[in-house]
């Protein structure tokens, strides 16, 4: 496994984690329960961070040279994109 492929797979593990955490913290203060475990917490707020960082990086990025006529969210978006790999990954 190259450097590329294991980014991309951390990256993707930290969204998805972040995702099925804050459904399930969304779903319990919802319920009306005024607690939450601890350790569900303390995984929420990390990987809260990491995403968090993840975007402030892309959205940090200079603009591309090429993009006449777009408005400054899609270029952002496309500096988005611009982070994954070219390449599939495979060797």
């Amino acid at each position: 496994m190259n450097n590329q492929s294991l980014i991309r797979l951390m990256v993707e593990v930290c969204l998805i984690g972040f995702i099925f955490l804050s459904a399930y913290v969304f779903y319990t203060c919802w319920k009306g329960e005024t607690r939450v475990n601890e350790p569900v917490l303390y995984l929420f707020n990390i990987l809260s961070g990491l995403v968090g960082g993840i975007f402030a990086f892309a959205f940090g990025l200079p603009s591309p040279s090429s993009s006449e006529g777009q408005d400054k969210v899609a270029q952002k978006v496309h500096n988005l994109s611009n982070m994954m790999t070219s390449g599939t990954g495979t060797k």
